[in-house]
């Protein structure tokens, strides 16, 4: 009978065991689960946010410097061809349309682009990061070059300008050559950095096909 009692014993202890065995596998498997789930969700996140970044960063840098350039090619030898009355009246108004467009559009342009470098690793984020830098200085350019410029010429008339003016319209256009400058240079840093990541994948692709061979991956079984 003792022999029993202690078989019957051991057996429920060894049941007991089992059971405290599964049940912490079943948790352990869990929390894996779990973590595997949240890693594929920050993941998935961070993909996606990094593709909004990078599209509205190149929409946005890429309106600016056409809308500069286009300024540059048609805007400015138009203000040189017609009579300076004229002149004054489409600029003024030019100003009222555009002014508070395009400075939220420089805006816009340097937000994205940091906001691009955050999601990105290694020399992509200094692409990113120097495209951010040339949009904050076409900002800067534009606020405290050709804003303060622009408040004068609002004030001049035909008839009675400034002794300085053909000197102030001048410097008006180094200045918006200068910002021209700098939103191409930020539109031409992000297409490079969109092609070499573009380059990085088919790069991926193209080893990952080789490794798997012509009959496909190789599986290992243990």
């Amino acid at each position: 009978m003792e022999g029993l009692s202690r078989w019957v014993l051991t057996r429920r202890r060894r049941r007991q065991s089992a059971m405290a065995g599964a049940e912490s596998t079943n948790l352990r498997r869990a929390g894996e689960t779990v973590l595997g789930v949240g890693a594929y969700l920050v993941n998935a996140g961070g993909h996606r946010a990094g593709r909004l970044a990078r599209g509205v960063a190149l929409l946005s840098t890429g309106l600016l410097a056409g809308a500069f350039a286009y300024a540059v090619v048609s805007v400015v030898p138009t203000f040189k061809a017609v009579p300076l009355d004229v002149h004054l009246q489409f600029r003024t108004a030019l100003m009222h349309m555009n002014g508070i467009f395009m400075q939220a559009l420089m805006a816009v342009s340097l937000l994205s682009s940091f906001w691009l470098a955050i999601t990105l690793r290694g020399a992509a984020r200094g692409y990113a990061a120097g495209a951010g830098s040339l949009a904050l200085t076409s900002l800067l350019v534009t606020r405290f070059g050709n804003v303060p410029i622009n408040g004068r010429i609002k004030t001049w008339s035909a008839s009675s300008l400034p002794l300085d003016h053909a000197e102030l319209l001048q410097r008006w256009e180094i200045y918006h050559y200068l910002r021209t400058a700098t939103a191409i240079a930020a539109f031409l840093l992000l297409i490079v950095l969109i092609d070499r990541a573009g380059a990085v994948r088919r790069v991926g692709v193209s080893e990952s096909h080789r490794a798997s061979g012509p009959q496909g991956p190789v599986v290992t079984t243990v």
